[in-house]
């Protein structure tokens, strides 16, 4: 850091020395005031002196600020010549040459700052107390102290050499409209020499500041990765086939924000004795950037929108510099601020320049909190161990595409997550495969002997099932072809139906297994028509119940919730859905088979393949 001279700019500034004040009395003021005199302005009688606010001060001729001059009517004791009793005036004025006390007057420095004549009257009762004048608004400007005396201030700086000021009390009585003084005659005022800025006396040459200035530029980078999951182009799919190849898309997307900064101190070395006022202002980066900058005061002082006192020694105040843009990071900069101030020399507002040293941005650094710059994806399917996607890892945006074949029976559903390892954000997408059902066992397999020996040891079981798929059909349902065994009694217009009454309460061996060996039977001899449908009704109901008596040649295990699509002639003339259940296309179709072969033959049609598909479990699955 160098410390910085400065460069001279014609500006006028404000004046260095405080402010200052006169006023009149000796002694605590009265409650009541006298009554204004109405004597023509004449020569002033008894004496006036300059003192401090409490009136300790005999004639006191050296003050700090002009907030420190007030006005007496004498000293504090009873001998002295106070002022004659009646109505006054003050004026502060330029000493020597003509210096006159009226509004408007030449070196008459109480005008304009201090008001008008008539703001700055008071009246004296002959001992010393100066009090308003009754029923006039003056001395607003110049309160009186609790010990009787005026306040001076607000005048302007003097001119004279030495930096003297004089004090003018003179004779107050108003014109008609009460607002100003009659015209005095200057010899006829009572004057008295002080002087304001003890530390700094009127006219002094002050020595120029010198400042450095720190710049320490910082660059931030904060990286975000979200992760996505798609299979066949979304979320979720679900095909309907026995076996299907899908492909996935892993994206992980990376995101990164990055902000710059200068931040610094600015310090002003005051080599004086007494405050140098000044200004202080942040330029900003050079070369110009889309850099903002501001002080900050609460580490030393703020200048704006005036000067202010730099006290003596080393003043620092920080800045912080931010970027709407970012800066030429191969560039080299250095921030600079500007000093403003006056010496009392008569040559106005100087600047200073001050720069700091130069300097370049950094290679960004993580913000703390913020994702890895490189990533890594593992990828779990259907609940298994998750294992990492090749490539391994990723230090951009990156996709990732890979495809897997599935194979299943009925409707299944594939879960499938892929997870960043570093930050834990994950996402899914799922594949729902329907295949062909499962459970179904054919006819034949329920003509052998497997198929017997399982009716005969779960009678109770298949024969509610198959009851439960005719309950609009009465005891004597819709199947055909009774056994023999049980033709003799019964009258021959029923001797070939199926009894569900009968099913349930003769042994098994002399019913329903017998029963579907007749059905099973005509129903392959005929290969098609009412008898191959009644046929695999029979199957598909059988495929359907719970045998909880089976042996080693295994039993069906079909569900009768099993959905399974429907082709459109069955949606049709049975009522079903696209998607309907095994036992929904069951009850619908039970009981009809006499018309099948007539009005309903697209029914027969759909029919026979359909159950034929279930029992060799073949039937599309869907959900």
């Amino acid at each position: 850091m160098s410390m910085q001279r400065p460069l001279r700019r014609g500006v006028q500034r404000t004046a260095l020395l405080g402010a200052g004040a006169l006023l009149l009395g000796a002694f605590p003021v009265l409650t009541a005031a006298t009554p204004a005199s109405a004597a023509v302005p004449g020569k002033v009688s008894g004496a006036v002196q300059t003192t401090n606010v409490d009136a300790t001060s005999v004639n006191q001729n050296q003050y700090l600020a002009k907030t420190d001059v007030y006005l007496s009517g004498g000293p504090n004791n009873t001998s002295a010549h106070f002022l004659a009793e009646g109505d006054y005036f003050f004026a502060i004025l330029v000493p020597g040459g003509q210096s006159d006390p009226n509004d408007g007057g030449d070196g008459n420095l109480s005008d304009p700052l201090g008001g008008t004549a008539a703001e700055r009257s008071f009246h004296a009762d002959g001992h010393g107390i100066a009090t308003p004048i009754v029923g006039a608004t003056n001395l607003a400007l110049h309160p009186i102290s609790p010990a009787g005396v005026i306040q001076a201030a607000d005048f302007a700086d003097t001119t004279n050499s030495g930096g003297v000021y004089l004090a003018a009390v003179c004779q107050y009585a108003p014109v008609a409209n009460g607002t100003a003084a009659q015209h005095v005659v200057a010899s006829d005022c009572k004057y008295d020499a002080f002087k304001v800025g003890e530390g700094v006396p009127p006219g002094t040459v002050q020595v120029a500041p010198a400042a450095e200035k720190t710049a320490d530029p910082s660059h931030h980078r904060t990286v975000t990765w979200t992760l996505g999951k798609t299979v066949g182009g979304a979320a979720s799919q679900t095909y309907l086939a026995p076996s299907k190849t899908v492909s996935y898309a892993v994206t992980a997307t990376k995101s990164a924000t990055e902000t710059y900064g200068v931040t610094g101190t600015i310090t002003v070395s005051n080599s004086n004795d007494s405050p140098l006022d000044v200004i202080i202002s942040e330029n900003g980066l050079s070369p110009a950037s889309t850099d903002s900058c501001t002080l900050d005061n609460s580490t030393g002082f703020l200048t704006v929108p005036g000067k202010v006192g730099l006290d003596p020694g080393q003043n620092s105040v920080d800045y912080t510099c931010t970027f709407s843009s970012a800066p030429d990071t191969s560039a080299s900069y250095t921030n600079t601020a500007t000093v403003t101030y006056d010496l009392g020399d008569g040559l106005g507002d100087q600047d200073l320049p001050v720069a700091s040293n130069p300097f370049d941005f950094p290679a960004a650094t993580l913000t703390a909190g913020s994702d890895p710059e490189t990533i890594s994806v593992n990828d779990a399917f259907n609940g298994g161990t998750a294992a990492l996607l090749s490539p391994a890892t990723a230090s951009d945006t990156y996709t990732w595409s890979y495809s897997r074949t599935l194979s299943n029976s009925n409707c299944v559903t594939y879960p499938n997550t892929a997870t960043i390892v570093e930050t834990g954000a994950h996402a899914s997408a799922s594949v729902t495969l329907c295949g062909p059902n499962s459970g179904g066992l054919t006819m034949g397999w329920w003509q052998n002997k497997n198929g017997q020996a399982l009716l005969k040891a779960n009678t109770a079981a298949a024969c509610g099932t198959v009851n439960g798929y005719l309950p609009a059909l009465g005891s004597h349902g819709a199947l055909n072809y009774l056994p023999d065994a049980y033709t003799s009694a019964k009258s021959p217009a029923s001797a070939y139906y199926y009894d569900s009454a009968a099913c349930t309460t003769l042994s098994a061996k002399s019913y329903l297994p017998t029963f579907d060996l007749n059905v099973f039977s005509v129903a392959a001899a005929a290969g098609t028509g009412t008898k191959m449908v009644e046929g695999q009704w029979l199957t598909t109901a059988l495929d359907t119940a719970t045998y909880v008596n089976s042996s080693s040649a295994g039993k069906p295990t079909l569900s009768a919730g099993q959905k399974v699509i429907i082709p459109s002639a069955l949606q049709t003339g049975l009522g079903l859905a696209t998607c309907d259940t095994v036992g929904h296309l069951l009850t619908a179709s039970a009981g009809q088979y006499s018309g099948y072969a007539s009005s309903k033959t697209a029914i027969t049609a759909a029919l026979i393949p359909l159950f034929t598909a279930i029992n060799q479990s073949q039937a599309q699955t869907c959900i």
